[in-house]
């Protein structure tokens, strides 16, 4: 394996890592009191009396499930071999696989509220993610 492949399934792994530390309550307090602080300090209209931050809420929680699952898939581009629906499709299936287990995690710790339909966010990011990475090397011309 080249030094660079190497480097690419670190980073993976360790992103990996990262998104399993994400089903935890610890990084569920974490993500709640940060969006609480975002919400009080930056975003002062949310913040009225009899306000309804639900949909904020939403978009943001499911944004952390975005952003994870589309940085793995960008990841995973760069250690798979294949040509580029062959890689897609891989990403597609690691993903699932990665995201299931994510969300058969959260249902080990209290508070923690697994579900299906966040398992197919986490497919559709991580395919988005490879998609994007995709398209950057063909703009850039360059395929690894």
């Amino acid at each position: 394996m080249a030094l660079m492949e190497k480097k690419w399934t670190l980073v993976t792994s360790l992103w990996v890592g990262l998104i399993f530390f994400s089903s935890t309550s610890m990084a569920a307090r974490s993500c709640e009191s940060f969006y609480e602080f975002v919400r009080t300090h930056l975003l002062p209209v949310w913040n009225s009396p009899g306000g309804d931050d639900r949909l904020l809420h939403l978009i943001a929680e499911k944004g952390v499930h975005f952003t994870l699952f589309c940085v793995f898939g960008y990841f995973m581009m760069h250690i798979l071999r294949g040509d580029a629906l062959q890689r897609v499709a891989k990403v597609a299936a690691f993903g699932f696989l990665v995201g299931s287990c994510s969300e058969f995690l959260q249902s080990l710790f209290p508070g923690r509220d697994p579900a299906a339909r966040d398992v197919i966010i986490n497919l559709t990011s991580a395919v988005i993610g490879g998609l994007l990475t995709l398209l950057w090397w063909r703009r850039k011309e360059a395929i690894p």
